[in-house]
């Protein structure tokens, strides 16, 4: 399992706001499946699809991060958490995804915004020592920027 964020393109309204409110370089998170697909909450709802040449080129592009401490038995077991989520995939949620600013909790589980898919993720199948932001207990205030910069993801590759 690996983690990607990335940067869309200039001009994409969502992704601006996102990067001015968190103060942020990148505005977008989701998993590297071994397959190769990443696995993303975007709307409608969590989803997963092929990297394309959109996500690897231009000005903002993809980076790519490892956990931390990642065994094989982690893999397998990221890898069945991937395949529960999209066999009832959570809808995106706008309202979700900004009501982190005023530190108001997700709606339900039915519910997710990208960043707040990756934390909750990895605290299900990680023991606490692999999660990426010991300050964000709930995971529900989490945004790229701030797992981004989390120094329990070392660079990688797809």
């Amino acid at each position: 399992m690996k983690v990607f964020f990335s940067n869309h393109i200039p001009g994409y309204a969502l992704g601006d706001a996102i990067e001015a409110l968190t103060h942020g370089t990148v505005h977008h998170t989701g998993f590297v499946r071994r397959s190769g697909l990443i696995l993303e909450a975007v709307p409608p709802h969590v989803t997963q699809r092929l990297v394309t040449a959109e996500d690897l080129g231009g000005v903002r592009h993809l980076s790519v991060f490892a956990l931390r401490g990642m065994t094989p038995a982690l893999e397998d077991a990221f890898e069945a958490e991937f395949d529960r989520i999209l066999a009832a995939p959570p809808a995106y949620s706008g309202e979700d995804l900004f009501g982190f600013l005023f530190n108001q909790p997700n709606t339900d589980e039915a519910h997710t915004f990208c960043s707040r898919l990756v934390m909750h993720t990895i605290m299900r199948v990680a023991p606490p020592e692999l999660w990426p932001l010991v300050r964000c207990m709930e995971g529900d205030w989490v945004s790229p920027r701030d797992l981004y910069i989390s120094p329990m993801f070392v660079p990688s590759s797809l």
